[in-house]
């Protein structure tokens, strides 16, 4: 499976964004290279929720702003709107189907309370027979592509890299994890 796409709306510091990933006859490793606070983290944090429903890089969660970018809470305040939408979608394709992983919350802009995520994954297979899954079903294909015991391998930030690889670190783990994406144990 590759990412094509991820679309941000209203999450962190990304009131909008689109980041397309071409498909290049080399490799299909994307390296994002910016200047700090730019946003790398949150763009990692916005994958991470997207597909898992957790910020594993947020840092302290206790001193951390609203999920949803603070301009819109305050555009939602002064709207005198009751919420504030935040999603992710990230486009992938596998072999001759589309995926679409989606992942959105609204957000009371008052207490800056988000409510209970809905998670969403739309399979389109050529033939176009598109099939919705969501709970447990939604939460199964990402673990059978991205399995959620190694996400850290998959999306990592380069300041952590000795985290990830460092001699203390336990990678029993992804032996098992490999052979289940390759499905050998099939």
């Amino acid at each position: 499976m590759r990412f094509e796409k991820i679309i941000i709306s209203n999450y962190r510091q990304y009131e909008s964004i689109t980041l397309e990933f071409p498909k290049t006859t080399t490799t299909d490793l994307h390296v994002v290279i910016a200047s700090n606070g730019i946003g790398k983290t949150n763009l990692l944090n916005s994958i991470d929720w997207c597909l898992y429903g957790e910020e594993s890089h947020l840092g302290n969660k206790d001193d951390s702003l609203s999920i949803c970018n603070l301009n819109t809470i305050d555009r939602a305040k002064a709207s005198g709107s009751s919420h504030a939408s935040v999603s992710v979608k990230i486009f992938a394709q596998e072999k001759d189907t589309s995926i679409q992983f989606e992942r959105t919350v609204l957000v009371n802009p008052n207490t800056l309370i988000p409510g209970i995520d809905k998670f969403q994954v739309t399979i389109t297979p050529s033939s176009g027979n598109t099939q919705i899954l969501e709970g447990d079903a939604a939460v199964g294909l990402v673990d059978t592509y991205l399995p959620k015991k190694i996400k850290q391998y998959f999306f990592f930030d380069g300041e952590q890299l000795y985290n990830y690889f460092g001699k203390s670190q336990d990678t029993s783990h992804v032996k098992d994890s490999i052979h289940e994406i390759a499905q050998i144990n099939v």
